[in-house]
């Protein structure tokens, strides 16, 4: 009797979830299409698996568990000096490490911009780096991070040419240089300990 009387609200929680599912994908093919973005793939603690069109690849977890980790990566963007973008969410209770990347795939990146919540030597703190040919360069770390666990943050990420400009919420802002001179972002990554609530291309 009991699983009786709850299926009306499984129902209309799974209803919920293929609405929510629908409203990414909207969201998603729009910036596909209006950016050129050949690929994207988007992870996230949906309750749902579902196909999507060729213009958008969603892989969503069938997981409950709605602190998993996730990941957005899009591939064959066309990104420039003066061009910037917006991420917002919020960072999860027990959160260890976020991370957003910029560059050419995985294995080059031009940005890693690594927030850390419980490292191993300093804590709470900020890093960024780079990887060529998948080996990572030296580490710039800087120790004070407004980011909190279980807050929403802003974050802006410019490109500057022959550097990245960060842009914390408190109005801090971190500059890495570009080591490799890269004039063309064509790979983005978000992923980690975050729930994603807008990422904003200016």
């Amino acid at each position: 009797m009991a699983s009786s009387a709850n299926e009306p609200m499984r129902r209309l929680g799974q209803k919920r979830d293929i609405m929510l599912y629908e409203e990414i994908a909207s969201i998603f093919e729009t910036v596909c299409l209006r950016y050129n973005f050949k690929e994207i793939r988007l992870s996230c603690p949906i309750p749902v698996r579902l196909a999507s069109q060729t213009t958008l690849r969603a892989a969503l977890t069938t997981s409950d568990n709605m602190a998993m980790p996730m990941e957005l990566e899009l591939k064959h963007v066309e990104l420039r000096a003066g061009d910037q973008f917006k991420v917002q969410g919020r960072i999860m209770d027990a959160a260890e490490r976020f991370q957003i990347d910029l560059g050419c795939d995985e294995d080059d990146l031009a940005l890693h911009f690594n927030p850390r919540f419980n490292d191993d030597t300093d804590g709470t703190v900020l890093v960024c780096n780079s990887k060529i040919a998948g080996c990572w360069g030296d580490e710039k770390r800087e120790l004070h991070n407004p980011l909190q666990r279980g807050s929403t943050f802003k974050i802006v990420l410019k490109l500057m040419g022959d550097m990245f400009e960060v842009e914390m919420p408190d109005g801090q802002e971190i500059q890495f240089p570009n080591r490799e001179g890269l004039d063309v972002i064509t790979y983005i990554r978000i992923k980690g300990d975050l729930k994603l609530t807008t990422f904003k291309i200016y």
